[in-house]
C-alpha cells in the first residue's frame, strides 16, 4: 500500500488520530453522495451543536474500506468528507442553521478495517466534538503564531521545507500546500485566491516535474557513462550544465512558492479563524496587511469580495514574487529560460488562453506583462465560473489539474 502523500489527494491529511465520533454517516460503494436520511442526522447533529452553545470544534474524518486502488480511496474518502462539510456549512434545507466554518477541521484518512468486520461498514465520515468548549483567548495572536497554526493545519514541518534542497525532497510540502489552500476554500468559497492558487499548483507540479526530468537525465548518464570516451564525457558534461540550470530554476519555483505561503496563508489563517477583527488589529499594530482587500472579502458583497481577492493576488504577483523572477533571469543561459516559460504558460483555468496569446512578444518574468496575461484573460475566465463548476475544478487532484485532465462540467 502507498504511503498517503504518495497518492493525489485534495483533501488534508490527518496529523493526528480523530476521537471517537459522535456521529458516523455510512455510503455506498464508491459514492461519496449524500441522501435524505443523512441529511436528516445531520441536522439533528447541527441542532444539538447550537443548543450545546455553537462553541465547540468538530472534526471530520472520511473513510473507505479496502476493495481497490488505495489511492483511488484516499480521494472518495476526501469526497466523502468534503461532501459532509457543505452540508454543514451551507445546509440544503434553508431553514437549518449553518455552522462557521471557523468550528470545522476535515480529513481524508482513505481505507479503513476500524469500524466493523464488513467493508460496508467501513465507508463512512465520522463527526467528533471537543470534549471542552473554546476559550475565549485575551488577545489576538502575532503575526509569527498565526504562521505557525497555517504550518500546522497545512500538516508541514517549517524546518523540512528547504527549497535549496531541490523537488524530491520538497514533493510532499508542495502537494499539502495545495491541499491546505484548498481547504481554506472549501471552509469559504469567498476565498477566491485560494481556489485559484489551487487552480495554479497544477502548472506549478507540471513545471517542477519538468525540471526534474535533466536533473534525472544527467545523474544516469553520469552514472553509467565511459568517462575514458572524449565525446561521451562531452556530452555528458553538457548535461551536466542543463541539469545545473534546472537544479536552480527549480529551486527558484520551490522558493517562490514558499514565500507566497508564507506572507498569504497566515492571513488567511487568521481570518478563517477569527474573522476581520484579527486582522484589523494585526494592521493597527504595524503589520503588513492589505486591509482593504480583506475587507472587501468580509463584505460579503460579489463585487467587492472579487476586488479584495484580485488585490491578494496582485500582492503576490507584484510584490512576492518579482525578486524571484529577476534571479530567473539572471541563470546565464542567454536568457533561454524566461523564454520556454514564456512559450509554454498555458492558463490553469480551462478554456484560458496561453500567455503568448495574450501577450505577444511579452515574457512572463516581468510583472507588467504577466499582470496583463492575468488581469486580461485568466481572472475573467476564474471568476466566469459558476460556483458549482468552481467548486469541481478547485477539488480536482493536483495530478489531474498538471496534466490539464479536467473534469467534465
Amino acid at each position: 500500500m502507498p504511503s498517503p502523500e504518495a497518492c493525489p489527494v485534495s483533501c488534508p491529511l490527518p496529523v493526528s488520530s480523530p476521537e471517537a465520533g459522535m456521529l458516523q454517516l455510512r455510503f455506498a460503494q464508491d459514492s461519496s453522495r449524500l441522501d435524505a436520511a443523512q441529511r436528516g442526522a445531520l441536522y439533528a447533529f447541527i441542532g444539538n451543536w447550537h443548543a450545546a452553545g455553537g462553541d465547540q470544534a468538530i472534526r471530520l474524518d472520511g473513510f473507505a474500506s479496502e476493495e481497490g486502488d488505495a489511492c483511488y480511496n484516499l480521494e472518495l474518502s476526501c469526497q466523502r468528507t468534503v461532501g459532509v462539510l457543505r452540508e454543514l456549512i451551507q445546509p440544503t434545507d434553508p431553514s437549518v442553521p449553518a455552522i462557521p466554518a471557523a468550528y470545522l477541521r476535515y480529513y481524508a484518512q482513505g481505507e479503513t478495517t476500524a469500524y466493523g468486520p464488513t467493508r460496508a461498514d467501513n465507508r463512512i465520515v465520522s463527526l467528533s466534538v471537543e470534549r471542552r468548549r473554546r476559550q475565549a483567548e485575551p488577545r489576538h495572536p502575532s503575526r509569527e503564531e498565526w504562521l505557525e497554526r497555517a504550518y500546522a493545519e497545512a500538516g508541514i514541518d517549517a524546518g523540512d521545507w528547504v527549497p535549496r534542497r531541490g523537488f524530491e525532497a520538497n514533493e510532499s510540502n508542495v502537494r499539502k500546500v495545495y491541499a491546505y489552500y484548498t481547504a481554506l476554500f472549501n471552509r469559504d468559497e469567498e476565498l477566491l485566491w485560494a481556489g485559484m492558487a489551487k487552480l495554479a499548483g497544477g502548472t506549478v507540479l507540471n513545471g517542477l516535474r519538468q525540471t526534474q526530468a535533466p536533473i534525472d537525465a544527467y545523474e544516469v548518464a553520469r552514472d553509467n557513462a565511459v568517462w575514458g570516451d572524449p565525446g561521451e564525457r562531452a556530452f555528458v558534461s553538457m548535461m551536466g550544465v542543463q541539469a545545473g540550470y534546472a537544479r536552480r530554476l527549480q529551486q527558484l519555483l520551490l522558493a517562490m512558492q514558499k514565500a507566497i505561503f508564507e506572507d498569504l496563508a497566515w492571513q488567511h489563517q487568521a481570518y478563517i479563524e477569527r474573522g476581520l477583527p484579527a486582522l484589523e488589529t494585526l494592521h493597527d499594530s504595524g503589520e503588513s496587511v492589505p486591509i482593504e482587500a480583506w475587507r472587501d472579502i468580509a463584505s460579503g458583497e460579489p463585487g467587492r469580495v472579487q476586488r479584495g481577492n484580485q488585490a491578494l493576488l496582485r500582492r503576490e504577483q507584484g510584490r512576492v514574487l518579482p525578486r524571484f523572477y529577476g534571479e530567473i533571469r539572471d541563470i546565464p543561459d542567454f536568457d533561454q529560460i524566461p523564454s520556454r516559460m514564456s512559450g509554454r504558460a498555458r492558463s490553469p483555468i480551462p478554456g484560458g488562453r496561453s500567455f503568448e496569446d495574450v501577450v505577444p512578444g511579452g515574457e512572463i518574468t516581468r510583472f507588467p506583462d504577466r499582470w496583463r496575461w492575468i488581469e486580461r484573460d485568466m481572472l475573467p475566465a476564474y471568476e466566469g465560473l459558476s460556483g458549482e463548476r468552481r467548486r469541481q475544478l478547485v477539488n480536482t487532484t493536483l495530478n489531474d489539474l498538471a496534466a490539464r485532465r479536467f473534469p467534465e462540467p
